[in-house]
């Protein structure tokens, strides 16, 4: 089903001297180890419920098609805009750089090289926020600041800083620190394995179709409507093709000519869709009509004029058992992890304790699931 009418939910100052260079290359290491941490906890770790919310929200996705986020960006921008935004467009072209396969050397100090490596290392290391940069922008900017602390780390290797004190103590500080997330990393990863393990089991052909005939026991149909639509920028542009079916042109064929949408290429085809689905500008004049009309006045909302052509009526039926497999196998997986949570909550005494560490009621329960979504 397309989206062109769907609703939308829509500088701290451093240290002077080489002791300072220090301080720099210890940040810089930290700052690498939670980095290295987040990315394990954000990508191995994984909370079973939580991957399952997330699948019931994709597939009330995917019942949806890409044109509605193209029609967000197609409908709103103006369009005698268009030549402008082409002649900016230009130089972004121009500034792409085609990278290379390898690992060249970008810098030299000395007889000391710089790789690209090296440079992507350095970015690496960087907030999410700069890496979203181009690398053509960040590229060069990352390069000066590898070359400044390799020519700090040559200044500060000529002097013994070993045994600093505050220099020792910042190197235990930093090791114990990243013991601790490598360690904790470390039981992250066993965890989701075993979970991966237990609820996989729980994912047998008998538990799988009884899911699936509680889905279609439980199925109540909607009715459906298809319909195509010419999607235009005035009133006055969608009385002209309303002027034009009425003199016997092809919808599919004026859809294709003269509308913005990016269902323009389909004839305007919107797919079947549910009431709900559309704004409700949208959906009134679709459910209104009878199969074969066309709107004889423009139907306007937040994207623009619409002239609507009903094409079929229908009641909707069950997906079949492919298309929901997915889904299903990660609710059962959802429903074995926190059974047997559950059980292992009765089966040990637990104590809960508020933000200050006073007793709190001793619970064993835990959130119900939510309901299963048909």
């Amino acid at each position: 089903m397309s989206e062109d009418t769907q609703k939308n939910t829509p500088a701290e100052t451093q240290k002077n001297g080489p002791g300072g260079m220090v301080f720099l290359v210890i940040g810089l290491l930290i700052v690498a180890s939670v980095v290295a941490l987040a990315f394990v906890s954000n990508t191995v770790i994984a909370d079973p419920e939580k991957q399952a919310s997330a699948v019931q929200e994709q597939e009330d996705k995917d019942s949806m098609s890409s044109d509605m986020a193209q029609a967000e960006e197609t409908e709103i921008a103006p369009a005698s805009g268009e030549p402008e935004q082409n002649v900016q467009q230009e130089p972004e072209k121009e500034k792409q750089v085609e990278i290379k396969e390898g690992n060249p050397v970008v810098a030299r100090i000395g007889d000391e090289e710089i790789t690209r490596m090296d440079v992507l290392k350095f970015i690496a290391q960087l907030p999410v926020q700069m890496r979203q940069q181009p690398i053509e922008d960040l590229f060069p900017l990352a390069l000066e600041q590898t070359i400044n602390a390799r020519l700090l780390e040559r200044e500060a290797s000529k002097l013994d800083l070993s045994q600093d004190e505050e220099v020792k103590k910042q190197i235990a500080e930093t090791k114990k620190a990243m013991e601790e997330q490598l360690k904790e990393a470390e039981k992250n990863i066993v965890r989701t394995a075993y979970v991966q393990q237990l609820v996989n089991e729980g994912v047998t052909e008998d538990a799988l179709k009884a899911e699936y005939d509680e889905y279609v026991t439980s199925f109540k149909p909607e009715e459906e409507v298809r319909a195509r639509h010419i999607l235009l920028q005035t009133k006055e542009e969608a009385d002209e093709a309303i002027k034009k079916l009425d003199e016997g042109a092809d919808f599919e064929e004026l859809a294709k000519e003269l509308s913005t949408g990016p269902s323009a290429a389909d004839g305007g085809d919107l797919g079947y869709f549910v009431k709900g689905q559309m704004v409700p500008e949208f959906s009134d004049a679709a459910f209104g009509m009878k199969v074969g009309e066309y709107t004889k006045e423009p139907v306007q909302t937040q994207f623009g004029f619409h002239v609507i052509k009903v094409e079929d009526r229908r009641e909707s039926e069950p997906l079949s058992m492919e298309e929901v497999k997915p889904y299903i196998e990660q609710e059962l997986k959802r429903n074995v992890l926190d059974e047997t949570l559950q059980q292992w909550r009765k089966d040990m005494a637990i104590e809960t304790f508020d933000i200050n560490g006073d007793p709190v009621e001793t619970s064993s329960t835990s959130e119900k699931s939510p309901e299963k979504k048909g």
